[in-house]
């Protein structure tokens, strides 16, 4: 991010070959999520462009700038994807013979997660526990996720975030504050979440903390943009 585009001619010049991971948006028009001001995902291609300036924005037009990252992808021996449906969204802006589709490693472990029970009892006094993971921008569903919270206080329901938001958040939600990665699973247990929530506003191209939840084998509600509804498909309680 931010070197001249004269240095996409290096492999060349040492007669190497090169592959391209893709791991947001930002070669599409420099905005990583291709949100607007407000966190939400422009789905409208017309207007795309001009909204996801107001977010971030860059110093030529966008038609411009594809152009200058087009010489990096095309030249790659292999531009390497996260999930189907970001090299979908990709190629309606770049075209491109050169495209591989893997999962991150760590799909090796979630796809043999064991299956998903859900224990919450509705009988119980014991309130349900909705946990979210992570670090939640606007475009993770921070905003979204007080409103649900702040509508729902006073009921039989409690949102537990493992992780911060970008601004604070109303006492609807419990913030559990950063932790360490080797710390997770013990402060999820600690937890004992009966569902974990996915509020993104943005088509995320992969996620590690759905893995984290697939690997535990707990019940998901994800929505049904970006690399969410491919990597749960087919899965129970989800």
């Amino acid at each position: 991010m931010g070197l001249p585009t004269r240095l996409w001619a290096i492999a060349a010049d040492l007669a190497c070959e090169y592959d391209v991971t893709v791991h947001d948006y930002y070669f599409i028009n420099g905005n990583p999520t291709l949100t607007d001001k407000n966190g939400v995902y422009c789905e409208a291609r017309a207007s795309r462009d001009e909204r996801c300036f107001e977010h971030y924005p860059i110093p030529v037009s966008a038609e411009i700038w594809r152009r200058n990252q087009l010489g990096l992808l095309a030249g790659a021996s292999r531009v390497i994807f996260p999930s189907f449906d970001t090299r979908h969204r990709f190629l309606k802006d770049f075209s491109l013979d050169n495209t591989v589709v893997a999962w991150h490693p760590d799909s090796k472990h979630s796809a043999r997660h064991p299956s998903p029970l859900f224990k919450y009892d509705r009988s119980s006094k014991r309130k349900l526990r909705v946990l979210i993971l992570g670090a939640i921008s606007r475009e993770k569903g921070a905003d979204l996720l007080e409103q649900v919270a702040d509508s729902l206080n006073g009921r039989s329901i409690t949102f537990h975030l493992l992780g911060y938001a970008y601004r604070p958040l109303s006492n609807s939600v419990v913030t559990h504050g950063p932790y360490l990665l080797d710390e997770l699973n013990a402060k999820i247990e600690a937890i004992n979440p009966d569902v974990v929530w996915f509020p993104a506003q943005w088509p995320e191209t992969y996620s590690y903390t759905l893995s984290t939840a697939l690997e535990l084998g707990l019940p998901v509600v994800v929505p049904n943009i970006g690399a969410f509804s491919e990597r749960v498909a087919g899965r129970a309680l989800s």
